[in-house]
């Protein structure tokens, strides 16, 4: 099904609403924690999209309120075993739904994630390259699919990358510092990779690769992200991901 953007111009922005109506296993807390210690990031993601939503050009702001923090709905912290870092979320309509690289199950899949499906092929055992797009499949096996920024004005990429990622930094830090056991960071390209710089513990191991979008020319092919995330797992005695999306 197509996930419908809804209308984001009224009510007003408020962040906490948001996290407290939407998220419903334990990072909700974790989320507004880091807020309640840091109202400053609260204070300029809600200026930023109040301001935008009453500009005369009333461009929509995407994903829904509702999918915002979506990439923290389907399992508890301690359940994280990979993390998958996007840039923003998709700027046209119905197709961002707050988890990275997936579109809703009938929007066309996008160039990055059909060479991301060329190589799971090619690097995974049984792997059969589905139809659609839609990820939310991983967010279940325990992979965090994290935009560095959660929302986007429609049609203007990156337009609210400096809003979000105090806070999306923060929340990667954390993780970092309070995860229990292994956990991967899948970092692929130049702007995912700043993220290695976050990280400090033994229990986060980064995976680098060039981006899968058309753009990086064939680099992104043969890197093994997806088989090398398994064995890290399975030799911690975590169990594997499955990544079909069926």
């Amino acid at each position: 099904m197509t996930t419908k953007q809804t209308n984001n111009n009224s009510p007003k922005f408020n962040l906490r609403e948001i996290i407290e109506n939407n998220i419903t296993t334990d990072w909700k807390d974790i989320i507004l924690d880091i807020l309640n210690k840091n109202t400053e990031i609260t204070e300029q993601i809600e200026n930023k999209l109040n301001s935008d939503i009453d500009k005369k050009s009333q461009l929509k702001i995407f994903p829904p309120k509702e999918l915002i923090f979506n990439a923290f709905n389907h399992f508890n912290f301690q359940d994280t075993k990979a993390i998958i870092i996007g840039q923003d979320p998709y700027y046209r309509e119905n197709q961002a739904m707050g988890l990275s690289f997936s579109v809703p199950h009938d929007v066309k899949t996008p160039p990055s994630l059909v060479n991301i499906y060329k190589e799971l092929q090619s690097d995974i055992n049984g792997f059969i390259i589905p139809n659609n797009g839609d990820l939310s499949k991983w967010a279940k096996e325990g992979i965090l699919m994290l935009n560095s920024a959660l929302t986007v004005l429609e049609g203007k990429p990156n337009s609210h990358q400096t809003i979000w990622i105090d806070l999306t930094d923060k929340i990667i830090e954390y993780l970092d510092k309070n995860i229990n056991h292994k956990v991967v960071f899948l970092l692929w390209g130049k702007e995912a990779q700043k993220k290695k710089d976050l990280l400090e513990s033994e229990n986060s191991i980064s995976i680098c690769s060039a981006h899968p979008s058309p753009l990086s020319g064939n680099k992104w092919f043969g890197n093994k992200s997806f088989s090398k995330t398994n064995k890290i797992l399975h030799d911690n005695g975590i169990k594997e991901i499955d990544w079909n999306i069926f």
